[in-house]
């Protein structure tokens, strides 16, 4: 094998490519003539890119040694190039000037020293400043006389050198023709606005966490709810916390998809429960303003949604107790005053929540409101729909004839409720041992707390300009009350002079049994003539009368009326006193019923059956008094029995109410002997006399079906 002459120059190429020139490489032009073509011509290109030499890197731009370095440096020699360096770096160092521009662009994260060819605007400031100092140093030597003279090169290098020091030090240059300032009223220094800044971001946080618990809040976590933010109360600010709590709970409560009548509660017994557990009523004030001052923004932008949210949480924070009457009666009176729609509907809505409890709380003020309402409704002629329903309403909360109506609290119908009522039964027990009536807001006006400029020091504690103007418009509201009782005694004199003849005929000899029979006969129904019992306020014995001198009217009525049978009930729902009372009454009445004649054996027969139909007393309370089997039973008894048991079984207004009266009785195990003689009177003396008379079909049928319940 020879060896090769030389190697070849030129880089080498890849082998399919040799390939494919070898095969290429005929003379004739056929179909792959062009592509071989194109071919030769790549690979001469890739070998003429690689025999070129390589250029040095030109920049455009000199580097930073080309600008310290003379471009005369570079033709030199080596030491002479070394020693000329050198010496420019030395001279480099040396000038305070170029020192200076390099502090000024190393702080203003600049890599070269030159800005903008050198119009950075420095020379110009310290063409100002040589200008300044010029003029003083003048002005100086022509008054004092001769001066150490100072060359212009020492001004201008004391100059910089004391503005490097400046600039190093963080101090800005001070303007000599500027006027005094007094520190009160510069501008905030950088220490200021870091307090200003924390304290914003210790708001801030208060107001996130805040925020971040009224999110979680519920009926089930309420208690450990408001023990944190009791406790952020206690250790974080307390305007912060009770702002925060009022914002956040608005808030939710009035716009979103929380805004509901349960969580009306649930806010509620929140701000309740937390001012009564840090013992603080500022909670309650600072709710209390932001509510008054949001539902006035509603009404006057007549935002119909968020102003019956704001108001029904205006009647559960009442109903938690933790607002006085007197404060919803001023909101009330207000709204009256201006009677527009929206505060028509604004009344319609508080009544509708809070209007029976507002009753029972203060009756005297409740009747001044619906008389002036009244008035004002008369006083503006023809009234709109929304204010005759609203004014059907209030006839119905001074009447105690509540029903359940839409947008009504579950717990609006009953007067006594309040709003542990409605919450869960562990929850309720846990609310109400929060004394919330020792930090309750009262005695204040509605005005006051929708008014921004009167929050000033503890502005919810009733002040004497507070106490005095109440205590004014009291005094008023008893003279008109005086005057209108004048003249309805007047009006009645006679009727009264009537009944007071008509109980001294029936022996009410003693005051309390006529003011009893007088509020007794003088009521228009069952509810009133309750309600006038109850203002009596009897005690003990006096209060034991109401019933039976109730029982001793009804006996002198010449028939049986079912008003005092309802009158009875509505008692006996009232206290559990007056049913005790009742059924001794119908026991010693019972025992001397042979004194009775036979009207008054009809009508007392038919008064105890209503009690028992009525469900008032259980049947066993009634019948054990006597002794059914016995057979010495006189004439009077036995018809009273029996009048009593028929009056009994055509009393049920169905079957199933007669049933759970009968089985009640069979499963009282005590009340064995009982069960045994009732059931042996309806099969031995009931039933027998039953068949015997007409037109008691309905009560031999259900005589039949009692047998056989207590025969179980």
């Amino acid at each position: 094998m020879k060896k090769s002459q030389g190697r070849r120059k030129g880089p080498r190429l890849p082998g399919t490519l040799l390939k494919e020139l070898g095969s290429s490489s005929g003379g004739g032009k056929g179909p792959g003539h062009r592509q071989t073509w194109k071919r030769t011509n790549e690979v001469k290109r890739r070998r003429e890119d690689v025999d070129k030499p390589k250029k040095k890197r030109q920049s455009g731009r000199g580097s930073k040694f080309d600008e310290l370095v003379p471009q005369s440096a570079t033709a030199m020699g080596p030491g002479q190039e070394k020693k000329k360096i050198k010496a420019s770096v030395d001279t480099l160092l040396k000038d305070p000037e170029e020192i200076l521009q390099r502090k000024l662009a190393k702080k203003l994260g600049l890599k070269s020293t030159r800005l903008n060819d050198g119009q950075d605007g420095l020379d110009d400031l310290l063409q100002e400043f040589d200008d300044v100092m010029a003029g003083e140093y003048s002005d100086a030597s022509d008054s004092f006389g001769s001066q150490p003279s100072v060359s212009e090169s020492d001004l201008s290098v004391s100059l910089e050198e004391e503005s490097s020091d400046d600039i190093e030090g963080g101090h800005e240059s001070v303007d000599v023709s500027t006027k005094y300032v007094p520190p009160a009223l510069r501008k905030r220094t950088g220490e200021d606005e870091n307090i200003l800044n924390t304290t914003n971001e210790q708001e801030m946080a208060v107001r996130k966490r805040v925020r971040g618990l009224i999110n979680r809040v519920a009926e089930a976590n309420l208690e450990g709810i408001v023990s944190e933010l009791s406790d952020m109360y206690k250790n974080e600010g307390r305007t912060y916390v009770s702002q925060s709590l009022s914002h956040e709970l608005i808030t939710a409560a009035t716009d979103g998809p929380r805004a509901s009548e349960r969580f009306a509660i649930v806010a509620a017994t929140c701000v309740a429960s937390v001012a009564a557990s840090t013992e603080s009523s500022e909670v309650i004030a600072t709710f209390l303003s932001h509510v008054g001052m949001a539902l006035e923004k509603s009404l006057s932008s007549q935002d119909s949604l968020s102003c019956s949210n704001l108001v029904r949480l205006l009647g559960c924070v009442f109903l938690a107790k933790a607002i006085k009457p007197d404060i919803m009666f001023d909101v009330l009176d207000s709204w009256g005053e201006a009677f527009s729609d929206e505060h028509v509907v604004s009344i319609a809505g508080l009544l509708t929540v809070a209007g029976l409890a507002l009753r029972k709380a203060d009756p005297s003020q409740m009747k001044n409101f619906v008389v002036n309402i009244h008035e004002k409704a008369s006083n503006r002629g023809t009234i709109t729909t929304r204010a005759r329903v609203m004014l059907d309403l209030v006839v119905d909360v001074k009447n105690n004839r509540m029903k359940a109506r839409k947008g009504a609290l579950s717990i609006s119908t009953n007067g006594s409720a309040t709003i542990a009522n409605a919450l869960p039964p562990n929850v309720s027990h846990w609310f109400k041992s929060q004394n919330v009536d020792a930090v309750a807001v009262g005695g204040i006006s509605w005005n006051k707390i929708i008014d921004p400029n009167s929050k000033k020091g503890f502005w919810w504690i009733p002040t004497l300009q507070d106490t005095i103007g109440k205590h004014q418009e009291t005094r008023d509201a008893e003279v008109t009350q005086g005057n209108d009782a004048r003249d309805d005694l007047a009006s009645s004199n006679d009727g009264d002079a009537s009944l007071l003849a008509l109980a001294s005929k029936l022996r009410m000899s003693t005051d309390t049994r006529k003011s009893i029979f007088l509020a007794v006969m003088g009521g228009e129904d069952a509810i009133d003539a309750a309600e006038k019992l109850l203002r009596l306020n009897l005690k003990g014995q006096q209060e034991r009368e109401i019933v039976r001198v109730t029982v001793e009217c009804s006996l002198h009525e010449n028939a049986w009326n079912p008003y005092y049978g309802l009158l009875l009930s509505r008692l006996c729902q009232l206290a559990k006193g007056h049913r005790v009372t009742l059924q001794y009454c119908i026991w010693d009445h019972v025992k001397d019923c042979d004194r009775m004649n036979a009207r008054k054996i009809a009508i007392f027969s038919k008064l105890a059956a209503f009690v028992v139909t009525s469900k008032t007393l259980p049947l066993a309370s009634i019948v054990k008094v006597s002794s059914l089997s016995s057979s010495e039973m006189d004439a009077k008894e036995l018809l009273l029995w029996r009048l009593f048991f028929k009056s009994t079984l055509e009393g049920f207004t169905s079957d199933d109410e007669m049933r759970a009266v009968f089985i009640k009785l069979v499963e009282q195990k005590e009340q064995a002997s009982v069960k045994r003689q009732v059931r042996n009177f309806l099969r031995t003396r009931i039933g027998p006399w039953l068949a015997a008379k007409n037109n008691v079909s309905l009560a031999i049928t259900r005589c039949n079906k009692a047998e056989r319940y207590l025969t179980k």
